[in-house]
């Protein structure tokens, strides 16, 4: 059942428990270079997706895509809760916090999209589509480098973010792709300035 349409962005029962859910779990959380509301980026990434003309349980995912990976919930509770396509697609999107050492956990997650869906591949896009997208704005509005990048230099943000797009753009050819390579190419240019 379809409560309200907006160009391509359909709002659904599941999409609103999804965001209900996400909202809860991120409580407290901020983004780090601005301080806004963490759900602000979950929401953000649904947009994108629902927007490129994904399905339900892709947007669902999009909403969910963090909560594995930075919250105290777990993948069983996302499956009773939105099936198993779902937690699924999350867990496919997730970083394993389990692996410490920062290098070794961005390769292995780079190695893990290799072998994803295309729907995983499309809500990492997305991911990385806002996170770009806030990161130029915020960069246009006076932060540092360095404060963009936060836990990073300035040179490892820009080839982390080239080298998964990369892995993307191996698979995935649609309107969030393209959009990243414009924003991650604006980028580029601002960290050099």
């Amino acid at each position: 059942m379809v409560l309200y349409k907006i160009m391509k962005i359909l709002i659904t029962p599941k999409i609103i428990e999804a965001l209900e859910y996400a909202a809860i779990a991120h409580t407290g959380q901020k983004r780090v270079v601005t301080g806004a509301p963490y759900i602000s980026h979950p929401f953000g990434v649904s947009l994108i997706l629902a927007n490129a003309g994904y399905g339900e349980d892709v947007v669902v995912a999009g909403v969910l895509h963090d909560v594995i990976e930075d919250t105290e919930e777990v993948e069983s509770t996302i499956a009773y809760k939105f099936g198993t396509n779902v937690s699924e697609m999350v867990h496919g999107a997730s970083e394993d916090k389990t692996i410490k050492v920062r290098a070794e956990r961005k390769l292995n997650h780079l190695e893990k999209l290799r072998n994803s869906s295309l729907e995983v591949l499309a809500i990492i896009a997305a991911d990385m589509l806002h996170n770009r997208y806030c990161a130029m704005l915020e960069l246009k509005g006076g932060r540092t480098r360095e404060q963009v990048a936060n836990d990073t230099t300035t040179s490892e943000y820009i080839r982390e973010g080239f080298e998964k797009m990369g892995v993307i753009q191996e698979r995935l050819h649609n309107e969030i792709v393209i959009e990243l390579e414009k924003v991650m190419e604006e980028i580029k240019i601002l960290f050099a300035q």
